[in-house]
C-alpha cells in the first residue's frame, strides 16, 4: 500500500498522483505539456514558456529524458517520427507547440520553408555577432592575413573568420557561396603562411641547396613548410609536384574475444562488440553458480565494462543482451536490475530481474550480510562502532566522541558518522544485538 506522503497534486490538473520518478510535479505528460505552454489568441500557437535554446527551440524533460518541446508534443500525440525526419513549423514559430501547427518532413523541406519564410540572415540574425559591415571587411582580408589577426582586429574568433571567408556565415551579406575549406589550396586557404609566387621560388631550390633547413633560413620561412612544399604535401596546384608523404598502412586490429577484425577501429578498442568485452571479463561457471565480474568494479562493488568510449554497469549489460525484450522495457520504465543472490559482481543472467527503484531499496533493507564491517560501504570497524555507542550511551556529545575516539583507537572519524550511528542510520546491529561492548 502507497504511503499517502508520498502522494502529490498535479500543477495542471489538480489530481492526486504518485510520482513515478523523482520530483514531477505534473501526472502525466501532457499535462506538463499544458503546464508549460501558453496559447497566443492571434495566431492561435501554444508558447513554449519554459527554458530554450539558441535557436529558439524549447527543451523539455519528462521521464528523465530531454527532448525539444515540439517533438514532445507530436509523440505525446502518438505520432512517431521516422529516421531521416525533422519536425517543421506550419507557423513558422519555433516556441509553437500545437500539434496542429506541425508536420513531419525531410530536412531539404525543412530548409525550404526556411528560405520561403523570409527567416532573418546576416546581422538581422538573434545570433549574429557581427554587422553586414564589419563582415564585408573580413571577406575582403581573405587571403591577405591570418585568420588569427583578423579576428583580434574585429573583436571575434577566428573560427568566425573561417566561417565569413568559406561563405558557410553572413554570405547575405558577401554575395559568397559555401566552399568547403578543404578546397581551399594556397594562398586562399585561410591557414596560409605564404603566397603562391613564394611557394614556387622555395620549391625551385629544391636540390639546389643542401639542406631545407639552408632553404628556410634564406626564404625566411619555417622549417616545417619548405619540406611540405618539397614532398608536394602542400602547394602543390602552383609547384606540378607529386605527393610523396608516406602514410603508414592501418593497423589492423582483431578483437580480443573472437579475433574477428575490428572494422574503423578508433582509439584503444579491444572488442567488436558490447557482448565481446562483457564475456572476455567475466568468469564464467555452471548454469547456477555466479559469474563473477574479473576487471574494473564501481565503489559500491558493481563491474563496469567499457566499450567505445563509454562505461556501462556489468550487470545490466549482461541483462539486456541476455532478454533484449524486457531491456527496451527496462529503459523505457526505468526500472533497475537487482541481483538475485546479492553479488554486485554477479552477471549471471539466470540471478537477475528487473524491479523498481523502490522494491529493491526495500529488498536489501534489513539484510544481515551487508551489515557491519561485511558492508562494503563500511569506513570504520565494529571496534571503533561499538566503543561510539557506548560513548553514546554515557551521554557524550558528539564533538567529545570525536576527540575521546581519535584519543583511544587512534582513528579519525567524522561528525557525520557519529550523527548517523547515534541516529541509528548506521551500525544499528550492535544496537539490536545488544553487542555494543564489541
Amino acid at each position: 500500500m502507497t504511503s499517502s506522503r508520498n502522494r502529490k497534486h498535479c500543477k495542471t490538473c489538480k489530481s492526486a498522483f504518485t510520482p513515478s520518478h523523482g520530483n514531477a510535479a505534473y501526472c502525466s505528460a501532457r499535462c506538463y505539456m499544458r503546464g508549460r505552454t501558453t496559447r497566443c489568441g492571434r495566431t492561435g500557437c501554444l508558447l513554449w514558456n519554459a527554458a530554450v535554446d539558441t535557436y529558439g527551440y524549447g527543451h523539455a524533460r519528462w521521464g528523465g529524458v530531454r527532448l525539444k518541446s515540439h517533438v514532445m508534443a507530436l509523440r505525446i500525440e502518438g505520432i512517431d517520427i521516422p529516421a531521416g525526419m525533422v519536425v517543421r513549423h506550419v507557423c513558422n514559430n519555433t516556441r509553437c507547440c500545437n500539434p496542429q501547427h506541425l508536420e513531419l518532413g525531410t530536412p531539404a523541406e525543412n530548409m525550404a520553408d526556411k528560405a520561403r519564410s523570409g527567416v532573418v540572415a546576416g546581422e538581422r540574425s538573434p545570433q549574429a555577432k557581427l554587422t553586414n559591415r564589419q563582415a564585408k571587411a573580413i571577406y575582403r582580408l581573405k587571403g591577405r592575413k591570418p585568420a588569427a589577426s583578423v579576428a583580434s582586429r574585429f573583436a571575434t574568433t577566428a573560427a568566425t573568420v573561417w566561417r565569413i571567408w568559406n561563405g558557410q556565415a553572413y554570405s547575405i551579406a558577401t554575395k559568397s557561396k559555401a566552399t568547403k575549406r578543404g578546397r581551399l589550396r594556397g594562398q586562399v586557404n585561410p591557414a596560409a603562411k605564404i603566397t603562391d609566387e613564394q611557394a614556387v621560388a622555395i620549391y625551385a631550390m629544391k636540390g639546389a641547396i643542401p639542406s631545407a633547413a639552408a632553404a628556410a633560413r634564406q626564404a625566411r620561412v619555417p622549417v616545417s613548410v619548405v619540406r611540405k612544399l618539397w614532398r608536394g604535401e602542400t602547394y602543390s596546384h602552383v609547384t606540378g609536384a607529386e605527393n610523396r608523404a608516406r602514410r603508414r598502412p592501418r593497423k589492423v586490429i582483431t578483437c580480443v574475444q573472437c579475433s574477428v577484425v575490428i572494422q574503423d577501429a578508433g582509439g584503444n578498442r579491444k572488442y567488436c562488440s558490447l557482448s565481446c568485452a562483457l564475456a572476455a571479463q567475466v568468469a564464467t561457471r555452471g548454469p547456477n553458480d555466479c559469474w563473477l565480474w574479473a576487471a574494473r568494479s564501481k565503489s559500491r562493488g558493481y563491474g563496469q565494462v567499457s566499450f567505445c568510449g563509454q562505461r556501462f554497469f556489468a550487470h545490466q549489460v549482461a541483462f539486456d543482451l541476455a532478454f533484449p525484450r524486457l531491456a527496451a522495457r527496462r529503459k523505457s520504465k526505468q526500472l533497475t536490475v537487482s541481483h538475485r543472490c546479492h553479488e554486485p559482481l554477479c552477471c549471471n543472467p539466470a540471478h537477475l530481474e528487473v524491479l523498481t527503484l523502490r522494491e529493491n531499496i526495500n529488498r536489501n533493507r534489513g539484510r544481515k550480510d551487508m551489515s557491519g564491517e561485511r558492508n562494503h560501504q563500511a569506513k570504520i570497524s565494529a571496534e571503533v562502532a561499538g566503543r561510539i555507542h557506548e560513548l553514546i550511551a554515557e551521554g557524550e556529545k558528539s564533538t567529545r566522541i570525536l576527540a575521546r575516539v581519535a584519543a583511544e583507537k587512534g582513528v579519525v572519524v567524522s561528525l557525520t558518522q557519529v550523527t548517523d550511528i547515534r541516529r541509528g542510520r548506521t551500525w544499528a546491529n550492535l544496537r539490536r544485538n545488544g553487542d555494543a561492548s564489541v
